[in-house]
């Protein structure tokens, strides 16, 4: 189970909380090399070469010592989240300001940015303390987010972020190991080709307390490839809700890969079906648009678990919205 405690009861209607951030663009993934968790508490200016980074249990290999950022980026699995993006993501997961939110991979502080009650788990030295000096009022903890999250107590009331997207090529050693083994307490057993950012989205969930609510910016692949497929069973066994947003236009028009988003609520709750909303372009809203379809977990098995597939189905396994009621 991923609540540990019994379901409860929870407002809607947040206020809408401002992102006072001025900074350009948001979430960089990172690599996991796994120090021992510690919570930062001053700002001092430290760095952290890219090209330093040792195999020892990381999930990165950097033989030639490349310092070329753009390559380093791409080996760590870092993407920049659009500030509206991280925005409307947090205004969502928010119900109330006491509300504490949880980014699982906060790298420069984008998402923690947008929330006062906020904590994030970094493990690039460098991007953590930009993270605190961009939200200085949260809590962050320079560590494995996998290590970490499998010695914390801590529960939250929301998660939301970016996870880092890093092929199964590179996502290897202690590291990978260590993130399969905690998803597989929670149900989500993954194999070694799995990308990171499977098994990061289930440990994050299973922090959430009863009720609890997440979003995340996803790749698109979580509509097609096989490692999606226990992420999806796993959020549906463990969520009232579960809302896949696909999105034509691309949120990040500098890389290949195309964003999906994920909403999640009711945590301690269960579905037997996913609602998928299709839409042309990501538009700032507190709200999630609403679903075009929902897709019975049946019919989405017996289509290989790809859901991609139902984007422009109209078939007998697409129940109509109006026959769920909307979504708030």
């Amino acid at each position: 189970m991923i609540c540990t405690a019994s379901t409860s009861c929870r407002k809607s209607g947040p206020p809408f909380i401002p992102c006072r951030s001025r900074l350009p663009t948001s979430r960089i993934g990172r690599q996991l090399s796994a120090p021992r968790p510690q919570a930062l508490t001053g700002c001092a200016d430290r760095t952290m070469r890219f090209e330093s980074n040792r195999e020892s249990g990381s999930w990165m290999r950097n033989p030639d010592g490349a310092s070329n950022l753009a390559l380093a980026r791409k080996r760590l699995g870092q993407v920049f989240t659009p500030e509206a993006v991280a925005r409307a993501l947090v205004s969502w997961v928010v119900e109330r300001d006491s509300d504490r939110v949880l980014d699982p991979s906060c790298g420069d502080g984008r998402f923690l940015a947008c929330h006062r009650a906020s904590v994030g788990v970094e493990l690039d030295e460098q991007q953590a303390t930009t993270a605190r000096r961009r939200a200085p009022w949260a809590l962050i903890h320079r560590a494995d987010f996998f290590l970490w999250a499998s010695e914390t107590k801590e529960r939250f009331e929301a998660t939301a972020g970016n996870p880092p997207l890093i092929r199964y090529q590179q996502f290897m050693g202690a590291v990978r190991e260590r993130a399969l083994a905690v998803a597989a307490k929670m149900g989500a057993r993954f194999t070694g080709l799995t990308s990171s950012w499977a098994p990061f989205l289930v440990v994050a969930a299973s922090l959430l307390k009863p009720g609890g609510r997440m979003a995340f910016v996803l790749p698109a692949e979580i509509g097609h490839a096989p490692y999606a497929a226990p992420v999806l069973s796993t959020l549906c066994n463990h969520f009232a809700r579960v809302r896949i947003v696909a999105i034509q236009q691309k949120i990040f028009p500098d890389i290949s890969e195309d964003a999906w988003l994920l909403f999640a609520e009711g945590c301690g709750g269960r579905t037997d079906s996913l609602e998928l909303s299709i839409i042309e372009k990501f538009v700032p809203s507190s709200q999630p648009p609403a679903p075009n379809k929902v897709v019975s977990m049946k019919a989405w098995r017996e289509e290989g678990h790809r859901l991609r597939k139902f984007r422009s189905t109209q078939e007998c396994c697409v129940t109509p919205v109006s026959s769920r009621g909307g979504h708030k």
